[in-house]
């Protein structure tokens, strides 16, 4: 089936009847182009976090490409949290010092890109266990150094 053009431009022309029912069909398709493409935007917009959480659950280097592009963005907040959490202890000698060695780790992991996404989640669980049970003792702080000479 060949296509001439003449014709069809003779038709859309003349043709009242053919130019209605081809105005239909343009209004139409562009109208369900326009609704697609909204609820494409819509399902991106709504289930953006679940697509998102669904990633970073089943494709591990996917967490660990996160830290190496993001990691003075989440350390700044990461550091913030720890901090509140130590401060929500109180005052002590092992506090101020669990507070220092916190600082230093985020200082370290600022400048040197050798500190691997393990190393920090593992920082992070052994700071917040040693806070579970709202005292720091002398081992909990030497675990916690262990992860700054490293």
């Amino acid at each position: 089936m060949k296509l001439n053009y003449d014709e069809l431009r003779h038709r859309i022309r003349n043709d009242h009847r053919f130019k209605k029912r081809l105005r239909r069909i343009v209004l139409l398709g562009g109208l369900t182009l326009i609704l697609i493409s909204l609820t494409g935007i819509f399902a991106i917009i709504f289930f953006s976090s679940a697509i998102i959480s669904f990633l970073f659950a089943h494709v591990p280097g996917l967490l660990e490409l996160g830290f190496n592009y993001l990691r003075g963005f989440a350390a700044s907040y990461m550091q913030e949290d720890l901090t509140s959490l130590i401060n929500s202890i109180g005052v002590g000698a092992n506090v101020n010092e669990m507070k220092n060695l916190v600082n230093q780790y985020f200082n370290q992991l600022a400048s040197n890109t050798a500190i691997d996404f393990k190393s920090f989640s593992n920082f992070i669980t052994t700071v917040k266990n040693s806070l579970i049970d709202n005292s720091i003792t002398a081992n909990e702080l030497d675990l916690v150094r262990k992860f700054l000479l490293n």
